[in-house]
Parts: structure tokens; sequence; C-alpha cells
């Protein structure tokens, strides 16, 4: 029988805690769980009572934000795969049945997942067409890791804005490792994110990539090509509110691939 760690890290996160702990409960069976690992954040809020409230270990993050509270959850997991759900993920009824799967039997895959829908007007709308079109981003909040592996590439980036996106490119890529998704098994982003917010977050990540820039060119075929596709979209996802929301999402991710930073991996110091 497989056996995990669940690990959580949170900060301030009282408003979905108790819906995302719950649905845990509900999706992973308690003969599966070994520890279930609260990472916190010095959160003010009422956070630490309500994981023990729900029979969580409560750990202190060691260096702050996601990068630390992953890695001291890291330190602390004792089990061969371990599971990571942040805060804000109300986790798909099938997730237990599904992502597991992915993973143990395959020695080259570290991590597998699913996709999140937010649930905010618009965005809702673009993250149905990203998963429809399976082009979704990694995350790190509805995951099953190999530990193992994941230490041997020294654990997640000292990254403060896009742990994700640094370990996909800059570790288990080159490493010949896998990371899985299976763009059928859809949980919901409980946390309100606003418009603003989710560009600057693609902005951010595209500017960790390191892809090749996009030229002039490219940003007048886009320009040329996002209406169509645009609609497009609105007719499959119906959400009219995510034609505008795509046309800015275009540009951000323009603009943060010609804006890259300097970036070297060996600066995260792990």
């Amino acid at each position: 029988m497989l056996k995990v760690d669940v690990a959580m890290w949170a900060k301030d996160g009282e408003h979905t805690l108790p819906h995302v702990l719950k649905r845990i409960d509900e999706v992973i069976p308690s003969e599966n769980i070994n520890r279930k690992l609260f990472i916190d954040d010095k959160s003010i809020d009422q956070s630490r009572q309500i994981a023990k409230d729900f029979n969580w270990e409560i750990h202190d993050n060691k260096s702050g934000f996601i990068c630390g509270g992953a890695n001291t959850a890291l330190s602390l997991v004792e089990t061969e795969f371990f599971v990571s759900i942040e805060q804000d993920l109300y986790l798909n009824k099938h997730w237990w049945d599904r992502i597991p799967k992915l993973i143990q039997k395959r020695k080259d895959v570290i991590t597998a997942q699913g996709v999140r829908v937010i649930l905010n007007r618009g965005l809702r709308g673009v993250s149905k067409w990203a998963i429809f079109r399976k082009r979704t981003t990694k995350t790190l909040d509805n995951n099953i890791w190999r530990t193992k592996p994941l230490k041997m590439l020294g654990g997640f980036p000292n990254d403060h804005t896009s742990v994700d996106s640094v370990l996909d490119r800059f570790y288990v890529r080159p490493s010949g490792l896998k990371w899985v998704v299976d763009f059928n098994v859809v949980s919901i982003h409980l946390k309100p994110m606003t418009i603003y917010q989710y560009l600057q977050h693609l902005i951010l990540n595209k500017q960790k990539q390191h892809i090749r820039p996009r030229l002039w060119r490219h940003v007048f075929r886009e320009t040329v090509r996002s209406p169509v596709t645009a609609a497009l979209m609105v007719f499959i996802v119906k959400d009219p509110f995510a034609l505008p929301v795509y046309i800015l999402q275009n540009l951000a991710q323009w603009y943060g691939s010609v804006t890259q930073e300097v970036y070297n991996p060996e600066w995260c110091v792990r």
C-alpha cells in the first residue's frame, strides 16, 4: 500500500484552509497518510489553530516564502513519495485515484500533478482554455513527488517568485527526469486573484524561463492571431470576459520574454 507524507506551506490562509484541509481528508484515504506536515510562515491569523484542529503537525518555515516552506517540508519527509498541496487548492475528487499512478511505476518521473481552474471571471475562461490546449503551467500546489531524486537535485530552488519554473527548467529537465501533468484532473484555485496579479505572475515566470525572446515579428504575428484565437476560446469556454484577458496575457508573456533577467541557477542557495 502506498504511504505518503502530505505537506502544506502556508501563510495567513484562514479563509480557505477549512475547506482545503477537509477536502484533503475526503480525497486521500487516512490509511495512506503517514504524516501531515503544516509549514507556517509567521501567520498572524488562525491558520495554525485550524491546522491543529485537522490534526496536522505544525512546523515553522525556516527561511520564509514558498521556497523556504517547501524545503522545510522536504527536510521532514520520511516516505518514498510525498504530496504537496497549497493552502488555496481544493482537490479534485479523483486526484488520489489518478495522480499517484503516474509516478509509482515510472522511475523517470520526479513529480506528477493535475491542473487547476481559477474561479475569477475572465481568468476562469483563460485557465480552462489553457487546459483545453494542454498548455497550463506546472505548479507545486497539487503534486506527488519522488522524495530521493528531489533531494538529490538539491531540493526546491531558493527563488521567491517562480520556484516551479526555475525547478523545472534548470534542474528537472537537465537531469532527464519528467514532470507529468494529467489535464483531466482539474482542481479549483480558491484564492481570489486580480487580473493584475495574474499578469504580473505571467511576466515573472517568463523572465525566469530564459527561452529565446519573442522578436517584433512574433509580436506582429501574435497581434494578428490573438483576436481570432481569443474568439475561438470564448466560443469554447463560454466566457466573454476571457477575451480581453487573453489578449493582455499574450502581451504580458511577450514583455516577460524580452525583459528576461540574467539568471544563474547557481545563485539559488539550497
